[in-house]
């Protein structure tokens, strides 16, 4: 009877009243998988998808054999960004259950993705008071793991009738609590007109509210910049946070400060960043 009382607590959006029953049923028996997937549909309904998640991990460990409770906790990785657990989560339902509409339409919005991707690009700038400017580059990016991935690339410029080159690299940490840590440096062949050495760091970190606020989730992403050229040194400080709103909609807000100095003079004042 109060398993069936949470469960029409929950389908009526009473989400608070709902998490409390299931807790109340929870603290007289932990052993019906049942009550654990439903506490975790209260949790993603309320945006806590790790909540969920461990919720899920027991259901699934009292009964390893259902395909629903597999499916479910494909729905529950994916909440948290595990793409790659969930895919194989939806497999394991499957092949549990071959019938299983869920599970079949959660692989099809799983296609399989690229671990390495080669992109090449060029730019030109065509201008009236003075030579063309090209930008040649090519780039390798590579997801090792759901929490690992590098990149590097090498960008060529003709700016001038001067030519320089510089090589790029970085890493990537991910992590469902913190977000996305990015960590890379440059050297360049820089002859003047590109800076010599780079290094950068930029932090992502993503909350999501769930789907009944109007800001579904937030997402704030902060960058530091460091160039070092032949007779100046420059930092940027950049901050963008992302709102997403119902129907796909997202606000931006961000700035950008500067300091910079040249050779013999002191650090010059921040330049405000702008407003988007």
């Amino acid at each position: 009877m109060w398993a069936w009382q949470a469960r029409v607590l929950t389908w009526s959006d009473q989400v608070a009243q709902a998490e409390a029953k299931y807790l109340e049923i929870l603290a007289v028996d932990q052993k019906d998988p049942d009550i654990w997937a439903g506490l975790a549909s209260v949790y993603l309904r309320e945006g806590r998808a790790s909540d969920a998640l461990r919720a899920l991990d027991t259901a699934v460990r009292l009964d390893p054999t259902r395909a629903d409770l597999r499916s479910a906790h494909a729905r529950a990785l994916l909440a948290t960004g595990n793409r790659a657990d969930a895919r194989i989560e939806f497999q394991r339902a499957l092949r549990l259950d071959p019938s299983s509409v869920e599970a079949r339409n959660g692989l099809r919005s799983l296609p399989v993705q690229p671990k390495h991707v080669l992109r090449f690009g060029q730019d030109n700038d065509i201008f009236n008071f003075a030579g063309s400017n090209h930008d040649e580059w090519v780039s390798l990016s590579s997801e090792w793991t759901p929490k690992w991935a590098t990149s590097a690339a090498g960008n060529f410029y003709q700016r001038g009738g001067v030519g320089a080159g510089k090589f790029l690299g970085s890493v990537t940490r991910k992590d469902s609590k913190w977000g996305a840590v990015t960590i890379g440096g440059a050297r360049g062949h820089d002859m003047a007109v590109i800076p010599k050495s780079e290094l950068f760091f930029d932090l992502d970190h993503g909350l999501r509210t769930g789907e009944k606020t109007f800001v579904r989730g937030l997402e704030i992403v902060y960058s530091q910049h460091w160039y070092w050229y032949q007779s100046a040194r420059i930092l940027t400080l950049s901050a963008t946070t992302i709102l997403y709103l119902p129907r796909d909609w997202t606000l931006s807000l961000g700035s950008t400060g500067a300091r910079s100095t040249f050779t013999g003079q002191a650090w010059t004042g921040a330049r405000p960043g702008s407003l988007a």
